[in-house]
């Protein structure tokens, strides 16, 4: 039943609705949307539909007026508004938008007849919402015109010329936005610039020159901590601290570069101490070296003579030792040279023995191979035969196997196709008794299908006639 009063509310059928109410139709139902029959007709744009729900007991403030504002629909909110829909009630089913921050929020439209509709329909909705108005992440109306993704400018030229926001003083200070997640502050111009990067240069330069028409001043900058790169228009207190700031920043600087200079001084001087120290410690050093050289040049010139000396004892000393040994080497060469020829003669008589038993197993080897060479052939021809005779009876056997296995199969083949053309048959009759019992259902539902329409086609004569 609610659909039927939608639906009749979206197509004008006005005797239809007007008998659904009169029967006590609830008309407060909401779909899954949420949205009453009031909301469908106002979307729809129907003022006589709305008409009769008003009259019906249409409850106020269900959003419509959000509805009728952002379709910019003058008869529907002069409708709403003189039965007692508030332009400041929140819509908790528009994020708690008003009628005026919807209509700032999600209207879109262009060219001059659609403006001077926003302006009308603006100034139909008074009183305006004022800057205390915050809506999420606490943005004003102001800012709700600035995020609007289709028609900004034309909107904001309507509202700026609605609400003459020129002649307010406090504008700079009421619409300041304040990002609560980094403390920074925008003013409108700098909301454009800073926080709307999805719009066009082109958009974003005609909100900039609407908001500075309407005497806006560029203020950004952060109430606490380091200010932002490129801050401006802060507060004159905050301005007097950054001043303050600034000043005892020049002097903590000052200060760091006389700390510097004086430390450079002292590290200079410092230096030029250490230089004299190394130039003393270097000239006691070469004298030192000197005195050490002539030292060790006298001992050297000592040493050289003991040298000498011990040379020339050393040399007579080893003229009768090379001597000695040259005697002893000759006798050792002598004896070794007697022992090498015995041991010599002894290999050769060695070598020829052995030559000669290697010779004696080698024929014995060879006679035993060709002995077993022989033994191998008669056992390896032996061996053939008994396998040829052994393959050709097993090749009988699996002949016999064969024919009795391909009989076995003929018979159970044929076997398993009678059984098969049995359980075909049996499976063909239980096919056609079910297709059967199958068309005798759809008949009768037919037949039910049939009666349904007569008894609808008969209730659809009578109201016809009750109608008339």
């Amino acid at each position: 039943m609610f659909r039927a009063v939608c639906r009749t509310a979206r197509r004008g059928q006005f005797e239809v609705l007007n008998r659904l109410t009169a029967l006590g139709m609830d008309i407060h139902l909401e779909n899954s949307e949420r949205l009453t029959p009031l909301n469908e007709a106002t979307l729809a744009g129907d003022i006589n539909a709305m008409e009769i729900l008003i009259k019906a007991g249409a409850r106020s403030n269900d959003s419509s007026l959000q509805i009728a504002s952002r379709r910019l629909h003058a008869e529907g909110i002069a409708l709403l508004q003189a039965h007692g829909h508030d332009t400041q009630w929140p819509s908790d089913l528009l994020g708690g938008r008003p009628a005026l921050a919807e209509l700032c929020h999600a209207a879109h439209g262009s060219g001059p007849s659609w403006e001077r509709l926003v302006e009308d329909t603006i100034g139909k909705l008074t009183p305006l919402l004022g800057p205390s108005w915050k809506f999420e992440g606490g943005r004003t109306v102001l800012h709700l015109i600035i995020d609007n993704p289709t028609s900004a400018v034309p909107i904001l030229r309507a509202f700026l010329r609605v609400s003459k926001l020129v002649h307010n003083p406090r504008r700079d200070d009421e619409y300041l936005y304040v990002d609560l997640a980094t403390g920074l502050h925008y003013s409108p111009t700098m909301y454009v610039k800073h926080r709307c990067p999805g719009k066009s240069e082109r958009k974003r330069t005609e909100l900039t020159a609407l908001l500075k028409s309407a005497q806006f001043t560029d203020r950004y900058y952060a109430k606490t901590g380091q200010q932002p790169h490129g801050y401006q228009g802060l507060p004159e207190t905050l301005q007097r601290e950054v001043e303050e700031q600034a000043q005892m920043d020049w002097k903590n600087d000052m200060e760091m570069r006389r700390a510097e200079m004086l430390s450079r001084n002292q590290m200079r001087l410092n230096e030029e101490a250490n230089q004299l120290s190394l130039f003393h410690l270097e000239s006691q050093g070469r004298k030192k070296l000197e005195l050490d050289e002539q030292h060790n040049a006298a001992q050297q010139r000592q040493i050289i003579w003991q040298h000498s000396t011990e040379l020339v004892h050393t040399k007579q000393m080893g003229e009768t030792q090379l001597y000695t040994q040259k005697q002893l080497q000759r006798a050792e060469i002598s004896a070794l040279e007697q022992t090498q020829g015995l041991q010599a003669n002894h290999a050769k008589v060695m070598a020829n023995q052995a030559l000669d038993t290697q010779r004696r197993l080698a024929n014995q080897e060879y006679d035993d191979t060709q002995r077993k060479a022989q033994l191998a052939l008669e056992m390896g021809r032996r061996q053939q035969e008994q396998q040829v005779q052994h393959q050709q009876r097993t090749a009988q056997l699996t002949l016999e196997m064969g024919r009795k296995e391909q009989e076995q199969e003929t018979q159970h083949r044929t076997r398993l196709m009678r059984v098969q053309g049995e359980m075909q048959m049996k499976q063909q009759e239980q096919d056609i008794q079910h297709q059967s019992r199958l068309m005798l259902m759809q008949s009768e539902r037919m037949e039910m299908v049939l009666a349904a329409q007569h008894r609808a086609a008969g209730r659809e004569e009578v109201l016809t006639i009750d109608e008339s």
